[in-house]
């Protein structure tokens, strides 16, 4: 994954989450974690695993990852 694809996955995330009008904690108690490294994943600074990437595919199934793993 390079930093293009970590942008794009934090922009993503963002644009769901506002659009369901969720706070950050919120989305992080549905995916299983905590708020830091959620807010690290929505800020692109971190590399997330695919673990995490498939807690964020069940939390939002309408993001299409393929542009991530790109």
């Amino acid at each position: 994954m390079n930093i293009k694809a970590f942008f794009f996955l934090s922009v993503v995330i963002k644009k769901y989450r506002i659009q369901r009008g969720k706070t950050q904690q919120e989305v992080a108690d549905a995916m299983g974690i905590k708020l830091l490294p959620y807010q690290r994943l929505e800020s692109g600074e971190n590399n997330p695993t695919l673990r995490t990437l498939l807690k964020v595919k069940e939390v939002f199934p309408e993001i299409n990852l393929d542009k991530i793993a790109a």
